[in-house]
């Protein structure tokens, strides 16, 4: 099988590329499952304490493979593509570890939805965020509206959805969907901003993780699973270490345990 995407593991960052830059990274059955495998397969591995996404040549992600779709002929045929790729953003969504989307180029259609279920967003001030579902009669999917109006109003995102425009990194930075705006390589940004986050209690990056991914649990159930998480790390490694360096007025030194 054709491998369509790079992997590397430098820093502790673990790299995913998406690599078919003929077809600008369009999310084809065959990279997804490969993408999902890898996430997985990191998920457990120790050498890895965060994940950065990118895609080679000249887009992060075009968005589905039109062609593949072109191709499905029965209910059948549909229902198992699209189950297939709706896999992908709950997969990035539940992963334990943060992930980071590196955008440079276009982020269209159900690229940018992979942007969104990312944690964060490093992109360039050159990329271009678009939403053209309305072009082919189609409605967004990949969970781009549940994770589009995470960050910006109901309203606006109705209006760029039906309008079908598409947003420069500038417009979408004002707007708070972007964490941090470089001027280029977003891939090696990320690596370094990772990096830095990947630096402190790693212990808690799951719990935040998990936490901010359900704000809107009923308030009862959202404390207790907040007390559960808060008394696991208290027991850890990191929590007595900030606290000693914190009484010796020095840097904390964390280890992820």
């Amino acid at each position: 099988m054709e491998k369509q995407i790079e992997t590397s593991i430098t820093d502790g960052i673990g790299h995913i590329c998406l690599n078919n830059p003929k077809r600008r990274n369009c999310l084809s059955q065959v990279l997804i499952e490969q993408l999902i495998q890898q996430l997985s397969e990191w998920e457990s591995d120790e050498r890895v304490k965060m994940i950065v996404l990118s895609g080679k040549g000249k887009s992060f992600c075009s968005g589905g493979d039109i062609h593949a779709m072109q191709e499905l002929e029965s209910q059948a045929d549909i229902s198992a593509y699209m189950e297939a790729a709706s896999r992908l953003p709950k997969v990035i969504m539940e992963l334990d570890k943060m992930v980071v989307a590196a955008v440079h180029g276009h982020a269209a259609g159900a690229g940018f939805s992979l942007a969104l279920a990312a944690d964060f967003i490093v992109a360039e001030v050159s990329a271009v965020f678009s939403i053209s579902f309305q072009q082919i009669g189609l409605i967004p999917d990949l969970g781009l509206m549940k994770l589009l109006t995470e960050r910006i109003s109901v309203p606006l995102a109705k209006q760029w959805i039906l309008e079908g425009k598409a947003w420069t990194a500038r417009e979408a930075d004002d707007l708070g969907i972007i964490n941090i705006l470089t001027e280029d390589n977003a891939k090696e940004a990320a690596h370094y901003w990772a990096v830095q986050l990947a630096s402190g209690p790693l212990s808690t990056h799951k719990y935040v993780k998990y936490m901010l991914n359900h704000v809107s649990a009923e308030m009862g159930d959202y404390l207790l699973k907040e007390s559960e998480f808060q008394q696991a790390l208290l027991q850890t490694k990191d929590h007595k270490e900030g606290v000693q360096a914190f009484l010796e007025k020095r840097n904390p030194v964390f280890s992820g345990q």
